[in-house]
């Protein structure tokens, strides 16, 4: 194993300078073993990804790396490279990569000079790759926009692009796109759309097993011979330990462990302790774990415990569960607070979810209209994909419930109290003050590009434009350069509002502070209302423009009653948005998530463009639910107690993705 293997777990760009690209040749396959063997000596383990991913490059096709962060992604790209003699440019996939950056520009001083030609252009490295020959690493390639991305789109089938004022580019018969993602991160991403997805091919990546991620620790983290073996072995177990624990969303890589044998190793020295059985040891290792991992996990959005808690628990079951189990645990042993108890009664503790009615018949979709005596549920002739209509049946039936027929009367005061009435719109009226928009670019890569007079930040000039605006004033002011940005798109977003049986007295002001709140966030948007219990009603169509206090009066018209049919207000939502560009669309589910009729919601949230889940746990709830809505949705979870905590929860949702 020679000293590069230290690169095993680097996934930023390798130090290494490429070769003349006249010298690049893809290796054939009668000499792809001693390829494989000579590639094999730079990267520790990944036999089998490695001779996959071979086998797709040398075949002439683009490639993507999906796994966690840490797996050697960019060393086994930077080791087959290296070995055809090619250079590897590295791209990061982010909301501000813009077709110009990856594709290149022209010089603007040299433009006004020289005027246009192709002498004059800056080539970006998706063309440094093709004429090079080379490889175009794009580092979390779903997070980069669409646009940006089908740039790449003619590159990939043609191997050649028209660059304007240049020409036609063609690529090096060398010439690869290849792209990571990281599947356990779903915070600042969006779907890739099937004419991106349909010209890669993928290779999962996954964590390495123990013994490989051992040597790679001892060979990035030396350490005196005494303490080595047995500092590597803890350090790489409470590493791996964190991938599994129920409340870490993502745990840490395997430079975690590089780290933590590092900084124990330093710390074994500072404090005297020689070998792991010396007093101290375990110390030592609690102390350097909570800097090498503490900033590296992930926990659950419905957790209440910090970092530190739970890495004292993973420490627990290394340093202190498992030699009691292996002597035999006896009371003595085990503290009562110590992590064997713990489990005992986390265990006992555990809910088991009851099974859903089943429903007979379709749910009824109702539309909210105003009536003399107050608001009138009629039975709206849509479909719940909302993609077509039919006539409404003469008596609606729905399906193991009381719940209204065709049309009825609700009185406004028979669901809500007056003083809780009261209140209630006195919250909503508090949160649903627009918020001031921080600046044009508040929301960073979600918009389309535009010419717009530069205010500072972008970097992409428009070179024609700023010239017009030149001729007109020589001396030119910061308005007058023109550069290419993203504006402003408006936002669809559909509020699902649980309004069950279970969601009566105080949680009417939760969902009062919800209503509040969305009209603020969203005052320049697309916003519509689904109120559902076993059916739904729609409360506001996109393009109504709803006075908050209205729509709340609304939901508070309507009865608590009826079962949780979480499904179908779901399959409505993704109706409404079916012709929503995917990255500005969303649903937003505000529920207890007691999903007691109709099918498994999750089906229904993997079909909406992203789903969010704000689960209120001031009553009966099942955050368990919640949580696998929002994972299969590609949204967040956020758990609110009462109406004080929706406005924060919001905003967090929002920020989510560098929106708000």
């Amino acid at each position: 194993m020679t000293d590069d293997t230290e690169d095993a777990t680097d996934d930023g760009p390798p130090m290494m300078g490429p070769p003349e690209p006249a010298a690049s040749v893809a290796p054939t396959a009668a000499d792809s073993a001693a390829v494989q063997a000579r590639i094999r000596a730079h990267v520790v383990g990944r036999h089998r990804e490695l001779e996959l991913a071979l086998a797709a490059v040398a075949a002439g096709r683009d490639l993507v790396l999906e796994g966690p962060p840490g797996t050697s992604k960019t060393t086994m790209l930077g080791a087959i490279t290296a070995e055809w003699g090619i250079p590897l440019l590295f791209v990061e996939g982010n909301a501000d990569l813009t077709p110009a950056k990856l594709v290149g520009h022209h010089s603007p001083a040299r433009v006004l000079r020289e005027d246009y030609s192709a002498d004059t252009f800056v080539p970006g490295p998706l063309v440094r790759a093709m004429r090079e020959g080379g490889f175009l690493y794009i580092e979390e390639l779903n997070r980069a926009p669409e646009d940006t991305l089908n740039t790449l789109l003619a590159a990939m089938a043609d191997r050649s692009i028209a660059v304007p004022r240049v020409g036609v580019i063609d690529a090096a018969d060398t010439f690869r796109v290849v792209a990571s993602m990281n599947p356990f991160d779903n915070v600042g991403t969006t779907r890739l759309s099937m004419s991106v997805r349909d010209r890669f091919n993928r290779i999962v990546v996954g964590y390495q097993d123990a013994a490989a991620e051992e040597q790679i620790v001892a060979l990035r983290a030396p350490l005196p011979a005494p303490i080595a073996q047995r500092l590597i072995s803890d350090a790489v177990a409470l590493t791996r330990a964190t991938r599994a624990h129920e409340l870490i969303r993502q745990g840490s890589s395997v430079r975690g462990a590089i780290d933590l044998a590092r900084i124990a190793g330093e710390l074994a020295a500072m404090r005297g302790v020689a070998t792991a059985d010396a007093d101290g040891y375990a110390e030592l290792v609690f102390d350097a774990m909570l800097v090498a991992l503490s900033g590296r996990i992930r926990l659950d959005d419905t957790t209440e415990a910090t970092p530190e808690e739970v890495l004292r628990e993973i420490w627990e079951d290394r340093f202190v569960l498992e030699p009691a189990i292996a002597r035999g645990p006896t009371s003595r042993e085990v503290p009562a607070d110590g992590p064997v108890v713990r489990r005992r009664n986390a265990a006992s503790a555990h809910r088991v979810r009851p099974k859903p009615k089943e429903l007979t018949d379709e749910p009824s979709v109702f539309e909210a209209q105003a009536g003399a005596g107050g608001l009138i549920l009629r039975a709206h002739d849509r479909t719940a994909g909302g993609k077509g209509r039919r006539h409404a049946p003469a008596a609606v039936v729905t399906g193991c419930t009381d719940d209204p027929a065709q049309q009825e009367q609700l009185e406004q005061q028979q669901s809500v109290a007056p003083e809780a009435r009261r209140r209630a719109r006195q919250i909503a009226r508090a949160l649903s003050v627009p918020r001031p928009s921080r600046s044009r670019r508040t929301r960073r890569g979600a918009g389309a590009l535009a010419s717009l007079p530069y205010q500072g930040g972008a970097d992409d000039i428009d070179i024609d434009a700023t010239l017009e605006a030149l001729a007109e004033n020589p001396r030119p002011e910061d308005d007058d350069i023109i550069v290419r940005d993203r504006t402003h798109a408006t936002r669809s977003v559909v509020l699902i509002i649980d309004v069950s049986g279970s969601f009566r007295g105080e949680r009417i002001m939760t969902s009062a502070a919800l209503v509040g709140a969305l009209a603020g966030e969203l005052a320049r948007d697309r916003l519509a209302v689904i109120a559902f219990w076993s059916d739904a009603a729609v409360l506001a169509e996109f393009g109504q423009r709803l006075d908050p206090q209205l729509l709340l009066d609304r939901v508070m018209a309507i009865p608590a009653r009826g079962l949780t049919n979480i499904e179908f207000p779901l399959r409505l939502a993704a109706g409404m948005l079916a012709n929503v560009p995917t990255r500005d669309a969303r649903a937003v589910l505000f529920s207890d998530c007691v999903h007691n009729a109709g099918p498994d919601p999750r089906t229904a949230a993997a079909a909406l463009p992203r789903l969010d889940v704000l689960v209120d746990v001031s009553g009966e709830s099942d955050v368990d639910l919640g949580r696998g809505l929002a994972a299969r949705g590609h949204g967040v979870l956020r758990i609110v107690r009462g109406y004080r905590e929706v406005a924060p929860a919001l905003g967090d949702v929002f920020r989510d993705r560098g929106e708000a």
